[in-house]
């Protein structure tokens, strides 16, 4: 997956929590036909981590932005290569198929210029529910 892409996906992570109150983490709610613009930014320092922090993004600048949008994985072209995601995301031309709960947030890969880049170990990125101040390690 090209590094556009991997941005691209991790602003979307970022999207999914941004109403989060609660110090717990549930796993993301929303809709398949759910859509989003999403917007790749100039690089810019995180700024320093900690509890009840406010993040002020302002001041970026976006480089470039794509729709995105959340489909059901089944019917699809391709989901015979991702037997176990429950949901496929569709941004920039590309398919990616995801697993988005309830109990763990899994990439298993995805479709680009037609082609089908299937994992052979899917990428964990954290088990639900998650709190503040946990860490997740995939060591798959």
């Amino acid at each position: 997956m090209n590094y556009l892409m991997r941005i691209t996906i991790i602003t979307l992570v970022l999207s999914f929590f941004s109403n989060v109150t609660a110090q717990t983490l549930l796993a993301p709610s929303f809709l398949f036909g759910d859509s989003y613009t999403m917007g790749i930014l100039e690089f810019s320092e995180a700024g320093g981590a900690g509890e009840n922090m406010v993040w002020d993004y302002s001041t970026f600048v976006t480089v470039n932005s794509y729709n995105a949008q959340i489909l059901s994985s089944s019917p699809s072209p391709f989901e015979d290569d991702y037997p176990n995601a429950n949901c496929m995301l569709e941004v920039g031309g590309g398919q990616y198929y995801y697993n988005f709960g309830p109990d763990v947030y899994e990439y298993y890969g995805g479709v680009e210029g037609g082609e089908s880049y299937p994992y052979s170990d899917s990428e964990i990125y954290f088990p639900f529910p998650f709190s503040y101040g946990e860490t997740w390690t995939d060591g798959d």
